[in-house]
C-alpha cells in the first residue's frame, strides 16, 4: 500500500491480504505507507524470518537451475519504478516475478500466490 499525491495505491498483496483479513486492511489504511512500530525481540520471529529468507534463496536458485526466467523486482524502488520493472520482466517473458521484501511472487500464467514466511 503506497499513499501517493493522487490517492492510496493498492499492491496485489494488499488485494490478498484484504480478502484473508478485511480489518488488517482497514488497519493499515490509518497509516499507509507507514511502517509498523518496532515490536519486542522475538527469537523465534528471528529464527522464521532468517529460515524463510534461507528458504526463498534455496527455491530461487532451483528455479534458475530448472531454466525458468526469474526477475526479482527491486523492493527499496518506488512506485514507479517497480510498475516499470514489472512491467519490462513481463513483456520480456519472465515466468516468475519476484519482490523479496515480502515474498510475494507472480507467475504471470498462474496469477499471485502468497509465500508463508519471508
Amino acid at each position: 500500500m503506497f499513499a501517493g499525491p493522487e490517492g492510496v495505491i493498492f499492491s496485489a498483496s494488499d488485494l490478498i491480504n484484504y480478502l484473508g483479513c478485511r480489518h488488517a486492511t482497514f488497519l493499515d489504511l490509518e497509516s499507509p505507507g507507514q511502517p509498523e512500530p518496532a515490536a519486542e525481540p522475538d527469537p523465534t520471529g528471528d529464527l522464521l524470518k532468517r529460515k524463510g529468507i534461507e528458504h526463498e534463496q534455496r527455491y530461487l536458485a532451483f528455479l534458475k537451475s530448472q531454466g525458468k526466467q526469474v526477475a526479482v523486482i527491486d523492493p527499496k524502488a518506488n512506485i514507479d519504478q517497480r510498475v516499470a520493472q514489472t512491467l519490462s520482466a513481463m513483456s520480456n517473458g519472465a515466468e516468475e516475478l519476484r519482490v523479496a521484501r515480502n515474498g510475494f511472487h507472480l507467475q504471470p500464467n498462474r496469477g499471485p500466490r502468497r509465500l508463508p514466511i519471508t
